[in-house]
């Protein structure tokens, strides 16, 4: 995923979400997409569907303390 510095922060390019939200409706069941698409979401500063997007990547893969950090991250900055 490239990242474009912007006004001293970073988002991706919406071109980008679209491929990762192609990779997550090609692996519905990869908790990894699923996790890429929450960072891309976050970075841009789309929270609810970051949180959505970590929660199924924690549903498909309930080990995963990144995940769940990020989880906490987005609850507490709702």
């Amino acid at each position: 995923m490239k990242y474009y510095k912007v006004h001293k922060s970073f988002v991706v390019a919406p071109k980008q979400i679209n491929s990762v939200e192609e990779n997550v409706k090609m692996s519905p069941n990869n908790a990894n997409a699923w996790d890429s698409l929450g960072e891309a979401y976050f970075i841009n500063g789309d929270k609810e569907n970051a949180l959505k997007s970590y929660q199924k990547a924690l549903e498909l893969d309930p080990n995963s303390e990144a995940t769940k950090s990020m989880i906490r991250k987005l609850e507490t900055i709702k």
